[in-house]
């Protein structure tokens, strides 16, 4: 068990890092030239981005709770706790921190480890309330796929074995035992993320971008689809 852990830390976890790299530089290369070519399209058709409103939007898109407070009040509040504590907790754990800094040298402060257990614990909480909400809501449940799910299991791995790894007496199985599927999930996790809906995180800033210059008609569309129709000179 030990040596597979040393292997799980070690080669593997290096081995996601670069899946994880390659994979998002693949990303941001391909939405790049995309977005080079609609921008192109768009000034040859005579038209400009407003990127004073793209801006706004990209703000509107990032803010936690809608101006209204939205329809569904819990699952924003849900998702609010989820993703900070996906995204504080394993980049400012204190472990994880110390394996950095032997594989690469590098480091930063660290979370307290109080603030830190909170974090985890608020992590599955939420975790957990957004799959009831998800499986108990009609309208989430048409919407979802199995990788939704799957991937909210999958999230919820790392947290429950990193919780229970550092606190042995509420930990029932072998301490190396929870260890191993800790790292193998969050190795999984980092290998996936360039290839699944997680990649929204680095995505979600240009995606308004991509709205604003994407969806507009080209100049006399209305007329080319009113021809193709055989509808020329009536309303559409």
């Amino acid at each position: 068990m030990e040596h597979w852990l040393h292997f799980a830390r070690g080669p593997m976890f290096v081995a996601a890092l670069a899946v994880l790299g390659l994979g998002m530089a693949r990303l941001v290369l391909l939405n790049g030239a995309s977005l080079a070519v609609m921008l192109h399209r768009t000034r040859s058709h005579g038209r400009t981005v407003a990127w004073k409103r793209v801006l706004h939007n990209t703000f509107l898109a990032l803010r936690p709770f809608p101006a209204s407070g939205g329809a569904r009040p819990w699952y924003s509040l849900l998702s609010l706790v989820f993703h900070l504590g996906l995204l504080l907790t394993p980049l400012f754990l204190a472990a994880h921190i110390v394996l950095l800094e032997r594989g690469f040298g590098v480091g930063w402060w660290a979370l307290d480890p109080v603030v830190a257990d909170w974090l985890t614990l608020g992590t599955i909480v939420s975790a957990l309330g957004l799959l009831f909400l998800r499986v108990g809501s009609p309208l989430s449940r048409a919407i979802s796929r199995p990788q939704d799910y799957f991937l909210l299991l999958l999230i919820l791995t790392p947290f429950v074995t990193g919780y229970l790894a550092m606190h042995p007496l509420l930990n029932p199985w072998d301490y190396d035992a929870t260890m191993l599927v800790h790292v193998l999930s969050g190795n999984l996790i980092l290998g996936l993320l360039p290839f699944t809906k997680l990649s929204h995180v680095a995505l979600l800033p240009v995606a308004q971008v991509f709205g604003e210059i994407g969806w507009h008609l080209r100049p006399k569309a209305g007329e080319f689809v009113a021809q193709v129709l055989g509808k020329e000179n009536q309303p559409i």
